[in-house]
């Protein structure tokens, strides 16, 4: 059956579980993963998709006018290091996720998606989890 979806469902499932998990206040960590990797999935496509496609490359742009009004110049990939820092730092096995964790994730992948996190390897990201959900669908399909 997991072969048969494509892997925009299959984030878009990751998202409507994400939600759920939400909503019922459980699984944060889980939560977390399913968030970042169903954005990462769904890509452009639809409102969701565009919705945090806006939402990552309005976060970009406030990091780089932040910046630019402190430094004098932009820093591009500050909001990116804060975030991953923070998105790392509350999945690692001694500490505990919690909304903050999902949100980050969510914001993340978005800014991912967008190609906004001034980081060229970090952008990558994306097409390696899509790798790695393809490569997972074509096992479980058999």
């Amino acid at each position: 059956m997991l072969a048969s979806l494509s892997l925009a469902v299959i984030g878009a499932l990751c998202l409507v579980a994400f939600g759920v998990f939400w909503f019922l206040k459980i699984f944060a960590t889980v939560r977390a993963i399913l968030g970042f990797v169903g954005i990462i999935l769904i890509g452009t496509a639809g409102f969701v998709g565009h919705a945090m496609t806006t939402v990552g490359t309005w976060v970009a742009h406030l990091g780089a006018t932040v910046t630019t009004w402190l430094f004098g110049f932009p820093v591009l990939p500050a909001v990116s290091l804060v975030l991953v820092a923070i998105f790392i730092y509350d999945l690692m096995p001694k500490h505990t996720a919690g909304k903050r964790t999902g949100l980050v994730g969510l914001v993340l992948a978005g800014m991912i998606v967008a190609q906004a996190t001034g980081i060229p390897a970090l952008n990558s990201v994306g097409s390696a989890v899509t790798g790695i959900a393809t490569s997972a669908r074509s096992i479980a399909g058999g």
